[in-house]
């Protein structure tokens, strides 16, 4: 869409997502105004989505008055700079409160009441209505352990916390990396089908033996869950630790060390769990 040029500064909420009971602050934002005043703008919405529960000032601009209707879905703002401000600047912060279900969405329709420069002459502007949506919650997957480095002879502890949020049991797909990045290690050490009940958590610890592994590295555990028909990657996390030597050991097959790693680490997951 092409503006006319009196009409170059427009007046935007942006889309907004949040969860489910979630609250969130957004900025009304005025972009390309020149010497900006003063002015009022509202804002209309679904209110069985979305309430607005609170208007603050922001850096660019004060709000002097601001009432919202959560019964009708309208808020009103009133703001203003005395000194004026050109640029792209910030209105208010809004805040929204999710009050609907996964999935709803509400339209965040911008009228512009009154926009004036300092010397109270209109400033022409367009608006550009937002979106709220309420995100539809999602499987997730953590992975911790116990401490962040580790010797010969010590025992790893990790733990992978698996939740699933909906009212549905999940088919996921659940795999594993182990990597050392400075060498371009990367070996996938676990690679199975899970299935999780409605509601629910599942934590899984694993206890890996910690052998004698040479030389010190930093190394990495990746964790992903999968759409099992599609692939696409619904969570992942990751996770950093090292192993130091006690001394500096010198091996002559240093160039099998990685592979031998990732055999131990495997075996000790798999023996336990898989």
């Amino acid at each position: 869409m092409i503006l006319p040029a009196s009409a170059k500064t427009v007046v935007s909420i942006g889309d907004i997502e949040a969860s489910p009971g979630e609250s969130i602050t957004a900025p009304i934002m005025i972009y390309d105004v020149t010497n900006y005043g003063a002015g009022t703008i509202n804002i209309t919405y679904d209110p069985s989505v979305v309430h607005v529960t609170d208007v603050a000032s922001t850096v660019d601009s004060d709000v002097v008055a601001w009432g919202a209707d959560n019964v009708t879905g309208c808020v009103s703002i009133s703001a203003w700079n005395i000194t004026g401000i050109s640029g792209n600047i910030s209105f208010a912060n809004v805040t929204f409160n999710a009050v609907g279900s996964p999935g709803e969405y509400s339209s965040l329709n911008i009228e512009i009441k009154t926009l004036k420069d300092i010397s109270y002459k209109d400033i022409p502007a367009t608006s550009v209505n937002g979106l709220f949506k309420i995100q539809v919650p999602s499987p997730t997957v953590s992975i911790t352990t116990d401490k962040a480095i580790y010797h010969l002879g010590d025992t790893m502890i990790v733990t992978i916390n698996l939740t699933n949020p909906l009212n549905t049991t999940q088919e996921l797909l659940f795999v594993w990396f182990f990597g050392i990045p400075d060498e371009g290690c990367w070996e996938k050490i676990v690679d199975t089908s899970l299935t999780l009940s409605p509601d629910s958590t599942c934590i899984i610890q694993r206890r890996i033996p910690i052998g004698d592994w040479g030389r010190c590295f930093n190394a990495v555990f990746l964790v992903f869950i999968l759409d099992p028909e599609t692939y696409e990657i619904i969570d992942d996390d990751s996770l950093k630790w090292s192993y130091m030597t006690r001394a500096t050991v010198w091996r002559k097959n240093r160039g099998n060390i990685s592979a031998n790693i990732q055999e131990e680490i495997e075996r000790g997951v798999k023996w336990h769990y898989f």
